[in-house]
């Protein structure tokens, strides 16, 4: 069976066991169309499991830095060139609410003597005109190019040719988002995690310490403030979780926490590790037969299982779904 949709549509209650969670998935499947579909109260149910995969999300807010410069000729070019100030070390915080891609800018005093970054310093560049080649195929022949004279370079516009420019420096930042989603087995969890996910009752000592919360479906685990901020550079999912309460979330994302997907040269302020079971039922019947149930909206696979006779119809005439 291939499984489609995010699974949303499905209501999870902590305190339902999964055999309730199916019947009353198929209940609101069955109030769409009562006269068409079979009522769950009816069937015969021999087990009902939950076969829905399991995903571990990772969701970094990271910053990312910058220096950019207003440039303008210099007389000549350096015989040392100017090193750039290093973004990190400049004082420049977001706000407690920020916008993700907004630019935060900060213009530095002084200007600095540096290479012409356009030409290498030689002060000439390649001839767009005729990308460098020195001919021109202008009017259906080939002629030599009159813009650079069939040199096929001209003076670079960025330094007029002197091979060094002075520039001014703005050091910008912004926040974004990245967010990693991997399926991993039930094998590979944690037994206190699979329970978690599949409903059972559990006691989480870190529950109000950033730990997050487990309802049945989801377990969750925080990174934010000083735990984050202080390790400055990518380097995974970074907290306490080797040790304590929280070890089992650092197992279950393996080689996704160790690469986030966020640039190594980027500093990653919060985290959020999600593990969730993606709701997938099986229902199996004691006529041997076997129903599906997920999706948003609620579908059944194979679909005409649960049909009436009349829902049967009204399927084959394209009268209902």
């Amino acid at each position: 069976m291939v499984v489609q949709g995010s699974g949303q549509g499905l209501r999870e209650p902590s305190l339902q066991t999964v055999r309730e969670r199916a019947l009353d998935a198929l209940g609101q499947w069955h109030a769409q169309a009562p006269w068409g579909r079979k009522d769950p109260a009816t069937l015969a149910i021999d087990d009902v499991l939950a076969v829905g995969p399991t995903q571990v999300v990772l969701e970094s807010v990271f910053e990312r830095r910058g220096v950019r410069y207003a440039l303008r000729r210099a007389p000549d070019k350096p015989a040392v060139p100017a090193v750039g100030p290093d973004p990190w070390s400049v004082t420049l915080e977001h706000p407690s609410s920020p916008v993700l891609r907004r630019e935060l800018t900060l213009q530095l005093p002084g200007t600095l003597h540096m290479e012409c970054s356009v030409c290498g310093t030689s002060g000439e560049m390649h001839c767009l005109r005729c990308g460098g080649s020195g001919y021109s195929s202008e009017g259906g022949g080939t002629e030599s190019c009159f813009h650079c004279r069939a040199r096929g370079l001209v003076v670079c516009d960025t330094c007029d040719g002197s091979g060094g420019v002075l520039g001014e420096p703005t050091v910008w930042s912004l926040l974004d988002r990245h967010r990693e989603v991997r399926t991993v087995e039930d094998e590979a969890l944690p037994m206190d995690v699979f329970f978690a996910l599949h409903g059972a009752r559990t006691q989480r000592s870190d529950a109000t310490d950033g730990g997050g919360s487990s309802d049945g479906s989801v377990v969750i685990h925080e990174q934010t403030g000083e735990r984050v901020h202080a390790l400055q550079r990518s380097q995974g999912y970074r907290d306490d979780a080797l040790h304590g309460a929280e070890a089992r979330l650092h197992q279950v994302v393996g080689k996704l926490a160790a690469a986030p997907g966020v640039p190594s040269t980027d500093r990653i302020h919060r985290q959020r590790l999600e593990v969730r079971q993606v709701p997938v039922y099986q229902v199996c019947l004691r006529n041997g037969e076997s129903v599906f149930i997920y999706g948003d909206p609620l579908q059944l696979s194979p679909p005409e299982t649960l049909l009436t006779p009349l829902g049967k119809l009204a399927r084959t005439f394209g009268w209902s779904r």
